[in-house]
Order: structure tokens, then sequence, then C-alpha cells
């Protein structure tokens, strides 16, 4: 299916979440079932047998959601039911989306919870990549790309640190997320390292919650309670891994913006809110570059004091306050913020006249990882 074949072809018509943080012993199967029921109401959807594809997501350790499971706890036999191997937000939303393009489904629900150890204090990435070259996680990959480009751009820890900080300005307006207390500078450069060069503040942690999307056809969506918002187009790209030294500075793999942007019908000018998944502040940088928005090592100057990637600034960006500062449900989360950014239902935190929405997916550089992105704009 090519990227343009999406275009205006798919919408989401309703989204829910629980808050995030901690949730005790309650099992990710029930929060799962709890972000769905709050995303039908938002949809205006009461039957649901209406839908007819369920998506769930497991990851490495087994945390997650099995469709199939899911779909017996609800009662329903949808014709599709399954997930995608490590189905980040992005990967399994494409999924959804290409389900209902291709004529296969009318209403596809995808859901995702986790209720994992050591919520709130974990870092994220237990998982093995290439342990062999002690790549033992997300974040030790992501330290040695960030120290190879301070060494190639002249960049400091500094413009990480801003990142850090003004995505909790924004998880502070955001009832829903983990982390509410305020963040400064000096209290970013005192944090402890970790993965050098990244501190502690660099590295998001584990939560637990539950969220759940509803992906509907044109005239499904035409019957759904609010405005829907359509994919305008999405983008995968194969990474590869150390035999391509510079990749290890480029995490959303920069040869996706220009056939994104061309297949959506957009330029960079266009988008109005940004969303990157961010399992550390270096992929937030990385993005920026990749996907345009300034010269490869010019997210420094770009970021400047954090005020461009401010609810008012030049590109809002992570406006929920993403996987640092709000939690960690790779990625989801992200999208329902977006949902309803587009529609204007975010209250202090919303964007004014947010129209065109950029979803930035990937962050691993090893060969087994693709990377993702989505265009996004407000419907009729």
């Amino acid at each position: 299916m090519s990227q343009d074949s999406i275009k205006r072809k798919v919408a989401i018509v309703g989204v829910g979440m629980t808050r995030q943080g901690e949730h005790g012993d309650t099992s990710p199967l029930l929060l799962g079932v709890q972000a769905l029921r709050e995303a039908m109401a938002d949809a205006g959807i009461e039957d649901k047998h209406q839908i007819d594809g369920v998506l769930g997501a497991r990851q490495y350790d087994g945390t997650g959601i099995d469709a199939v499971v899911l779909s017996r706890t609800l009662g329903i036999t949808p014709p599709y039911a399954g997930a995608v191997d490590y189905p980040t937000a992005g990967f399994t939303l494409h999924y959804a989306a290409m389900l209902i393009a291709s004529g296969a489904c009318k209403l596809v629900a995808v859901v995702y919870a986790r209720n994992p150890p050591g919520c709130m204090t974990a870092i994220s990435g237990a998982q093995e990549y290439d342990l062999q070259y002690g790549f033992v996680n997300a974040a030790a990959v992501h330290g040695l790309a960030w120290t190879a480009h301070m060494a190639r751009y002249g960049l400091t820890t500094d413009v990480l640190g801003r990142i850090a900080v003004q995505q909790r300005e924004h998880a502070r307006r955001n009832p829903l997320a983990g982390w509410h207390a305020p963040l400064t500078l000096d209290e970013y450069r005192a944090a402890p390292a970790l993965i050098a060069p990244l501190r502690e503040l660099d590295i998001c942690k584990v939560t637990a919650g539950g969220v759940a999307l509803l992906l509907a056809s044109p005239d499904m969506a035409a019957g759904c309670a609010k405005r829907p918002v359509d994919f305008l187009a999405i983008g995968r790209e194969a990474s590869h891994g150390l035999e391509r030294g510079e990749h290890m500075s480029f995490f959303s793999v920069p040869q996706i913006a220009p056939r994104l942007f061309q297949a959506g019908g957009v330029s960079q000018s266009d988008i109005d809110l940004m969303y990157v998944y961010d399992p550390t502040t270096v992929s937030v940088a990385a993005a920026l570059e990749n996907f345009g928005f300034c010269p490869p090592g010019g997210c420094e100057d770009f970021i400047g004091d954090g005020s461009t990637i401010a609810f008012d600034g030049v590109l809002p960006l992570n406006t929920h306050g993403g996987h640092l500062s709000e939690g960690y449900l790779v990625g989801f989360t992200h999208h329902v913020e977006l949902v309803r950014q587009l529609r204007g239902e975010c209250g202090e935190r919303q964007v004014k006249d947010a129209k065109v929405a950029l979803y930035a997916g990937g962050g691993g550089v090893r060969a087994q990882f693709y990377q993702s992105a989505s265009l996004f704009a407000r419907g009729d």
C-alpha cells in the first residue's frame, strides 16, 4: 500500500486513556477495558459488535494486551484480532489504518495497557539491544549517538535539559500526567548521570495505565459523535545498525520525511503540532533535525531557551509531557493528545487553531527496528 493511498481514507474517531502513574494491582486488561469504554463513549459507539478489528500490543517482556483475550473479555468475535512485533503506537496504528483503507474493516479498536514492576522509578528499555556491543537498552544507544553528535557539531547537553524542562512544563497542565512537580534547568544539570552523557532526567521511566483509540472508515466516521482526525500519510523505513556510522546520530531516519510530506501534501511550515516518541531527550533533538525543522547539528539553536517547542512557540512539541513527563505507553498517549489538540479539547494546554500534526516514531537504531511516522489533519 502506497503512502498516499491512506490520505483521508482513515480517521481516528474515539480516544480514551487512564491517568498515568501507579495503579496498585489493577490488571492491564482492566486498564485497557476502561480506556476502551471511554473511547467508545467519546466516539458515540454504543454497540461493541460494530468493532470488526481489535489490535493489542505486547512488549518483549510480555506486558501489554493480547487482542484475542481482550476480544473474549469484551464478548465480541471480530474478523481481525492480532498485534505486530514490537508494537509501538506508530506501527500498530499503521496496521489498523491499512485494515480500514483496504476495506477489510470499518471500525478497529487499538488498545494498550500495562502495569509493570518498578512503576514511576525504573527506567525504560530493559530488553537487550546488541548486548555484545554493551547496548543493554535504548538509552545506551542514544547516549553513544549524542556523544558523537556533540563532538561533531559542538553541541552541549543543555539542549537536552531544555527539552526535559519544557516537557515537564507541559505535563504540569495535564491532569493525566504522572509527573507534575516543576523542573528547572539547574535541577536537570544536578541530576546524576545514568548512561553518560545522559542524566536521569533524560531517560523516561515506566508507568502504568491504559489507552485506546478507535479508527474508522469515512462512512463510519461520519456517524460518530465528534470531529474525526484524518490520516494524511504514513511513513516507514527499515533501520540499519552499526555498519552505518552516521546513522548513529539519526533516530527517525531522514529518508521518511520528504516522502511523508509529499504524500500528505504539506511541508514543515504547515505542521502545527509535533509528537515525538521520546524514550530519551535525544530522540526529540534528533527528530527535529531529521524531519527538516533545523539542519543537522542545529537542534540547540532551534530550541533555544525552550520557548520554540512550547504551547505558543513555533513548533509546539509533546504538549502532554511525552514519555519523559506524562508516562511511557510506547507512543499511544501521544496520539490521544494529538487527537484532542486537533479537536480543540485541551483546555489550558490547547494550541490555538491547530490543524495538522506530525507523529515521529522510532528511536532505536538496531537492524531489527523500523522507524515510523504519520501525518494527521483535523477532519470536516
